[in-house]
This record gives C-alpha cells, structure tokens and sequence, in this order.
C-alpha cells in the first residue's frame, strides 16, 4: 500500500508530495505457514496434556500403594498383638493363619476417591521355623500380602515379614 500526501502548488494546482511515502507489505501468512502453526500448537498441547494425564495417573497409583502399605501394616499389627505364650499350662497359640482369614478390602475408602472401584485382597501366611532342638525358642515367620490392581495393570504386591517369638 502506497500513501501520498497531496499538497497545493503555488499556482494552486494539486501535486503529490515526494515527502511522505509510506510503503506497506499486503503479503499474508500461506495456508502451509498456517497449518505447520496449528500443528506444532496441537503437538505441543497434546503433549502438555498427556503429561498431565500421566502425571495424575502416576500420583493415584502411589496413593493406592501406600494404602495397600498401610492395610498389611494394620494386619501386622493385629497379628503381633495376638497371643503366643507357649510356656502357660496348656499353651496357648493364637498365631494360627484361621484366625486371620483372607479378606477383600475396598483401598476407595483410605484415598478418598470413590470414582475407581481399586480393591486389595489381604492374605496372611504363618509358618513355624523348624529347629533341630525341641527345647529351643519356637519362632513363627509370619506374612501379611496385599495384592492389588489399578488401571488394569497389576497385579501389584504389598508384602511385610516379620519373625515373632513366643511371649515370655
């Protein structure tokens, strides 16, 4: 575009001023310009999406293992306090895997989050340690699972150990 300032000679003729001149570029962006734009703009968002998506993600399943943590140590507990005193007349055994019954526990209601029906399953395996001399202290390695799923990836295991010897 082309601007020209008009101006009155001294005969009183109009004439166009060399003075002020003003040129303007009309080219616009091309249609490939435009698009290799909006591209790289979904690219970049796309990918600033998914990150988020993943991040969420990653940050929902560590908060379901640390419940799936929390629900063997709670189990541990139960199974510590119980009663195992081997030198009373008659001795009294209550660490015996019936009394801890495999058991479904919904992990929505430790998170709270009710939207993902995440549910662990709590198992406890005791075992006597074998000695070869029956005078000596009889221990029991006891294990508290806590397998569950997230997302339909898994199973994952929340495993405790522990070595529990007779009440003195």
């Amino acid at each position: 575009m082309k601007i020209a300032a008009l101006s009155l000679n001294n005969k009183g003729a109009v004439e166009k001023s060399k003075s002020l001149i003003l040129w303007h570029s009309s080219k616009g962006m091309t249609l490939a310009e435009v698009l290799v734009g909006v591209a790289l703009f979904a690219l970049v968002f796309g990918s600033v999406l998914t990150g988020i998506t993943q991040a969420n993600y990653r940050a929902a399943w560590s908060k379901y293992n640390a419940a799936a943590t929390k629900l063997a140590e709670q189990r541990m507990e139960q199974i510590q306090s119980a009663p195992l005193d081997l030198a009373a007349s008659p001795p009294f055994d209550a660490l015996v895997a019936t009394n801890f019954p495999p058991d479904f526990v919904d992990l929505e209601q430790f998170v709270g989050s009710t939207n993902n029906n995440v549910r662990a399953m709590r198992t406890v395996t005791i075992e006597s340690v074998p000695n070869a001399n029956p005078n000596a202290m009889k221990y029991k390695v006891i294990t508290v699972s806590v397998i569950w799923s997230y997302r339909g990836r898994g199973p994952f295991t929340n495993m405790l150990v522990t070595i529990r010897a007779p009440d003195q």
